[in-house]
């Protein structure tokens, strides 16, 4: 349904039951008609628009509609309509601010995309963990380097890299973790 579409306007008139819209003389049952709905619905178009950003002001309006049409018998008739209609908008855009609250905590929660500085830390911080492990490795004997590489590369047949290396397979297990906790060691520094 829309507000813009001048048939919709009829539409929503010819929902109000007349008997029960007793309200003040600016909007009553008896003047209830298309102009006066399109009025109202002008004023509180310009209200949502102080209420949330523009582009959601539209779907608040329609929101307040669906709304009060829903509610239309618990109105008392205290109040003018278009009084009660600004409440009913006033409480649907604080329904709005309080949802889109929420979903920003979770996802602040999540952290979706971080903050680019917290990327360029992040990067900065791998290119120094970079440099440090290129130097542990220069300064690794040869051997140590190679088994080290062999275990990076996802090579995990042992068996036959302590062959190849000319040593046993318990031999290779503890120059290699000897390896490993020279490079922790120089990472740690």
């Amino acid at each position: 349904m829309s507000f813009d579409d001048p048939t919709s306007c009829d539409s929503v008139a010819a929902t109000l039951d007349p008997t029960s819209c007793e309200v003040a003389p600016a909007l009553d049952a008896a003047t209830i008609d298309t102009t006066t709905l399109r009025d109202v619905h002008a004023s509180l178009l310009r209200r949502a628009q102080q209420l949330v950003p523009p582009s959601d002001a539209a779907d608040l309006v329609q929101d307040t509609w669906l709304a009060a049409l829903d509610g239309l018998d618990r109105f008392e008739g205290r109040a003018s309509m278009l009084t009660w209609l600004t409440s009913i908008l006033r409480h649907k855009a604080a329904d709005r601010y309080r949802s889109a609250r929420h979903r920003r905590e979770r996802l602040s929660a999540f952290e979706i995309e971080p903050p680019i500085e917290a990327r360029v830390l992040e990067i900065l911080g791998a290119r120094d963990a970079l440099d440090r492990v290129t130097r542990s490795l220069a300064a690794m004997e040869p051997r140590a380097r190679t088994l080290v590489l062999a275990e990076v590369d996802g090579d995990d047949d042992r068996e036959r890299l302590a062959r190849e290396h000319g040593v046993t397979r318990e031999t290779y297990r503890v120059q290699l973790c000897r390896a490993r906790a020279q490079l922790r060691a120089d990472l740690a520094a």
